[in-house]
């Protein structure tokens, strides 16, 4: 059986009808630039309802910076071409900025004549901040790759200038290497968002087997990325020392590490006050050069946190204090 033509009441009725019914936004406008028709998705998409839209110009969803854009668009309009779907921008009734994919294609007469556009716009606003979102992991990921590894070629570096026999080197290289590797299992924890300075020195102190002669404690403190990596290596070689020649190379020894905050005094707001106090039995000959540790305590961690690390070394323990502002621990910032 035949199907039935539908007359031209019925055609146009049908075209409303999946118009009106579009997940699309459709926009009619007439070659002065005048909106002449608005669907319920335009609606959504825009913020305008039908009667707020109709008649006013279709410049009002444009962003200041397209509106160059838009009039070559009506120009080729004019001249009867149709404009093929691509990317770009509109403006939401509130004010924000929408990406968009648009196609234009002219509307026509009777006779052929051009006596308007018709508009469909679809809102990629998602895909887009997926995409930017994306870019921003990739070069985050980019900028993390080059920081571990200059950070392990400077530890290479360092370490073979103060252990220059290979099995010497081996074990200084590997222990820094761990502990770089600690810091780093912290970060992916906290997502790379901040660790807990409690969590980065009880994750260095782990490995010892006699926790028993070790105190810590202080108030909560969230260190940034690049904070958690360097203190992470500061107290990996306050802990090599005192395994070796300090409160822990023997059963008499005590290690004390406290911390506080308080006004840095000098126009630098909160800094972090952290102690790290050896204690004795026996008396102890303090260090006759300047190895990887502390040239790394004294000069470099001092200067990449914007503060000051201060080493005494007294016959029966050692004493390490840090400044360092609360600002600085607390940035994102991964970098030399």
């Amino acid at each position: 059986m035949p199907l039935d033509t539908p007359d031209a009441g019925t055609a146009e009725h049908w075209l409303a009808a999946i118009v009106e019914s579009s997940n699309d936004a459709i926009i009619s406008k007439s070659l002065d630039g005048r909106i002449t028709t608005w669907n319920a998705a335009a609606e959504r998409l825009f913020g305008y309802t039908g009667l707020e839209a109709m008649g006013q110009p279709v410049a009002m969803l444009v962003p200041e910076g397209s509106l160059g854009e838009a009039s070559r668009i009506l120009d080729r309009i004019r001249h009867g071409e149709r404009v093929e779907a691509y990317e770009t921008q509109r403006r939401h009734k509130d004010g924000s900025i929408l990406d968009i994919l648009l196609c234009v294609s002219p509307i026509r007469n009777g006779d052929g004549g051009v006596v308007g556009a018709s508009k469909i716009a679809r809102d990629i606003s998602e895909r887009r901040a997926a995409e930017r979102h994306q870019r921003r992991l990739h070069d985050e990921l980019n900028h993390r790759v080059k920081n571990t590894l200059m950070t392990i070629q400077s530890i290479a570096t360092q370490t073979l200038r103060t252990s220059p026999e290979p099995v010497a080197f081996r074990r200084a290289f590997e222990a820094r290497l761990h502990a770089l590797s600690r810091a780093h299992d912290l970060l992916e924890t906290g997502r790379w968002a901040s660790v807990e300075l409690a969590d980065v020195l009880a994750r260095s102190l782990a490995p010892l087997a006699d926790l028993a002669r070790i105190q810590m404690g202080g108030p909560s403190v969230q260190l940034g990325p690049e904070a958690t990596v360097s203190l992470g290596l500061a107290f990996n070689e306050l802990i090599l020392n005192a395994v070796a020649a300090g409160a822990l190379s023997g059963p008499d020894g005590f290690l004390a590490v406290t911390w506080e905050t308080a006004d840095c005094g000098d126009g630098r707001g909160p800094c972090l006050r952290l102690d790290w106090l050896e204690r004795l039995d026996r008396p102890i000959a303090a260090p006759t050069r300047k190895g990887f540790g502390r040239r790394f305590l004294e000069d470099a961690l001092g200067r990449q946190l914007g503060g000051s690390v201060a080493l005494t070394f007294r016959p029966k323990g050692m004493r390490c204090h840090l400044d360092l502002p609360l600002e600085a621990l607390r940035s994102s910032a991964f970098g030399p």
